[in-house]
């Protein structure tokens, strides 16, 4: 080393010769030093070290070799292989050099500079005499070395762990870590090999991922070795692993590999709906409930944890609630509320929007219901009516007769049954529909006008008491009904408010006989008005006339019509975009325009068809009827509640009957007045979004920041229009208007819809 210096002295003697105006050097005022690890006991002063873990400002200045350490209590330089000694103090000494067009400012006798070792201020001195400094020593003294406690087992949780299509996420300060412990850095590596490059994408399937943590030990604890090994055990996630070292800084480096992530599993959203027993005086809570969709994508997860086949009762709302047993029964003067666990079916996740945010909805017995979760597993929740005394006489036995013998015939058209009770007034039956069973054994719905065969046939009905006899008499929960003097089946009974009471009740047929040739009289053919029409796509005839407007508390009136489409504040985004292989019948909807994907989507999943087999018609003009029936078809059609309507303008035999009962049972509507629905006039911006968010519960927006100037706040849609733009379901017209009057086309309808589905 002596020899080595003499030779740079002479160097550099010889170069002070030359005059300085030679070289126009640049002035080094600070020096940095970092990444210097703190004196161990007990570890080789040499097992830490490693010149290119250092870091300093590289450009103007260079570390010219290893440091060296001064052991302050034994006055002396270490040599190779010592290590160091608890109650020792070290002193580290650090030789830098310039770098060429770069010296230190300083003089022969003085420097005007300043050093850190570890941010801490170091000592700074000349390396030898002469001109100017081209080399100096930074000196800093550690503290004296402690018998720090020793860290064995560390436990690292709170891993974002790999999941096909999710984000990477490495960030050691959002870990949990024992006692101890901190992170330094956390990286995520694609099939990890010494070199790779950190990984910072989205996981991919059928990949391998490395996580990688440093860690450091804390003021007063230090990781156990075994001479430099290190000597400690990891977990991840409760998980061991086995790569841990330490790095040249003496931290702690560990490493777990994620295995192939196999195959990406299919998305599921929309509604969870479930049909369970209401709370009845008396009686126990039900631990069954029924999936009212037939797609069967989800299942109750009957091994939740803290449930009852997946179900929780709870009695009493708020903090005054407690969770029911199955042998608790109901209450007067009681509220209760409902939950219901559920999980995808084997191949599915429950979808999320980009914001890692839940995208189902939730509904139970037809009612709107809380939902969340995550992408494995949901909830949803309904808290029933408080329970009072009933004091309305029961019917636990109907009976009827039909006008046909056997209601149905081989050959006949589909017709509508007529029932006079005979037994149990003032119940009335009303029929609701066909169906029949199809090549997979399944019962569908019959097509309005379609001819029976000798297919086994269901007829579908339900018993209501309304009307001022509903004040004094109800349908018990167990309901008997025969008809003809055959016994029929009936569904959930007792659904009850103020208005009404309803039963589902359907029968089989399983043999049809072929009609005789006598027909029944004139008098027993059904009415007219009695026939219900299966929803199916509105005609052209059916587009709204321009005659009437609704009222005032629903639609305002209208003052200026939007742009055919929608601003560019409606153009979807790069992740709404179909797959190339999704099949689009209509040849006036063509890729990049901004409904294009809702519209295929709408059609797919059968909330609306075209106008006709090759036409969407996307500029048309939606009624009120449409854009209800629309909303209905979205949560799966749910039943609606057993109310009378009142509107004069909404029949039986209309194709909207039901969605409209459905959207005014729910308070998605009013009507545009006490006794009008409007079902032919066009519904207008403001009223979609008003749907939609009556639908969502009437969350209240999360601030009050209303750009749009034609959006006042004593408007009845003004928090829907907030919500709307918040969740991204619009984004008005332009920057600042909203145009709420405007009529809403067909395009833009299930374009809401479609960001309504995907919104969370």
């Amino acid at each position: 080393m002596k020899k080595f210096l003499c030779v740079l002295l002479s160097l550099a003697m010889i170069l002070s010769l030359i005059p300085a105006t030679v070289f126009a050097s640049e002035y080094i005022r600070d020096v940095y030093v970092t990444n210097i690890p703190v004196p161990i006991a007990g570890v080789r002063w040499e097992s830490q070290w490693d010149k290119s873990e250092m870091t300093y400002d590289n450009s103007s200045y260079a570390v010219f070799q290893q440091p060296e350490w001064y052991d302050e209590t034994e006055k002396r330089f270490l040599e190779s292989n010592e290590v160091f000694k608890e109650g020792h103090s070290y002193t580290v000494q650090v030789w830098v050099e310039a770098n060429d067009g770069y010296e230190f400012d300083a003089s022969a006798t003085a420097y005007n500079m300043k050093g850190y070792i570890n941010g801490n201020e170091a000592k700074l001195s000349k390396a030898f005499e002469y001109q100017t400094w081209a080399m100096v020593v930074l000196s800093y003294t550690f503290p004296e070395v402690k018998n720090n406690k020793k860290i064995t087992n560390i436990s690292v949780t709170d891993i974002v762990e790999p999941k096909i299509g999710k984000q990477s996420i490495a960030r050691p300060h959002y870990l949990k870590y024992s006692e101890g412990v901190e992170g330094y850095r956390a990286s995520w590596y694609e099939n990890y090999h010494a070199g790779a490059e950190k990984f910072t994408g989205v996981f991919a399937e059928e990949k391998t991922y490395t996580f990688e943590v440093i860690m450091e030990a804390k003021e007063g604890y230090e990781f156990a070795r075994k001479g430099d090994e290190a000597d400690v055990t990891v977990t991840f996630n409760g998980i061991a692993t086995d790569v841990v070292a330490f790095d040249g800084a003496g931290r702690l480096c560990v490493r777990f590999e994620y295995e192939n992530l196999g195959v990406a599993k299919e998305k599921v959203m929309g509604a969870i709906t479930y049909k369970i027993k209401e709370p009845v005086i008396g009686e126990n809570p039900s631990y069954e409930a029924e999936n009212q969709r037939d797609d069967n994508l989800y299942v109750i997860d009957t091994k939740h944890s803290g449930t009852v086949n997946g179900i929780v009762w709870e009695e009493g709302i708020s903090d005054n609630s407690r969770v029911m047993n199955p042998e608790d029964t109901f209450k007067a003067g009681e509220y209760y509320h409902v939950t219901i666990w559920v999980k995808p079916a084997e191949g599915y996740l429950f979808d999320k929007d980009r914001n890692d945010d839940f995208m189902l909805v939730g509904a139970i017995n037809s009612e709107y219901a809380i939902c969340g979760g995550t992408d494995e597993s949901a909830f949803v929740g309904y808290t029933f009516d408080k329970l009072e005394e009933e004091k309305r006489t029961i019917i636990s036995e109907v009976e009827a007769v039909s006008n046909y013998s056997d209601i149905a015939y081989i050959g006949d058209k589909e017709s509508t049954p007529q029932f006079t009770v005979t037994k149990g007034t003032p119940v009335r039956i009303e029929f609701t529909g066909w169906q029949t069973k199809d090549e997979k054994g399944e019962f569908v719905n019959l097509p309005h006008g379609g001819t029976f065969t000798d297919a086994p046939v269901k007829v579908l009905g339900q018993m209501v008491i309304d009307g001022d006899a509903n004040k004094e008499y109800v349908l018990a929960k167990n309901v008997k009904l025969t008809v003809n003097g055959i016994e029929w089946l009936t569904g959930h009974s007792g659904f009850y408010d103020e208005h009404s009471a309803c039963s589902a009740v359907s029968m089989e047929i399983n043999t049809l006989t072929k009609k005789e040739d006598e027909k029944p009289a004139e008098t027993d053919k059904p009415q007219e008005t009695e026939k219900p029409q299966e929803p199916e796509e509105p005609t052209e005839t059916e587009k709204p006339t321009q005659t009437e407007k609704p009222a005032e508390t629903e639609k305002p009136t209208q003052t200026e019509k939007p742009a055919e489409t929608e601003k560019p504040a409606e153009k979807p985004t790069e992740a709404e975009k179909p797959q190339d292989t999704k099949s689009n019948p209509f040849v006036d909807v063509i890729k990049g325009q901004y409904y294009y994907d809702a519209i295929l989507w709408a059609a797919n999943e059968g909330i609306t068809g075209g106008t006709s087999a090759n036409t969407f018609s996307p500029d048309s003009i939606c009624t009120r009827a449409q854009v209800v029936t629309f909303l209905h078809r979205m949560i799966a059609s749910p039943e609606p509640a057993a109310i009378t309507l009142p509107f004069a303008d909404v029949k039986t035999s209309d194709y909207f009957y039901k969605p409209v009962k459905w959207a005014f049972g729910s308070k998605i509507t009013g009507g545009t007045s006490n006794t009008t629905f409007s079902p032919d006039e066009n519904c207008t911006r403001a009223q979609v979004v008003t749907f939609l968010w009556r639908t969502a519960g009437q969350p209240k927006p999360n601030g009050k920041s209303n750009p749009f100037t034609d959006v006042k706040a004593d408007s009845y849609y003004y928090d829907a229009v907030l919500w709307a733009v918040e969740n991204g379901i619009t984004g008005g017209t332009s920057a600042n208007t909203f145009s709420p009057d405007s009529n809403c086309t067909r395009a833009q309808v299930v374009t809401f819809l479609y960001r309504f589905i995907n919104a969370g």
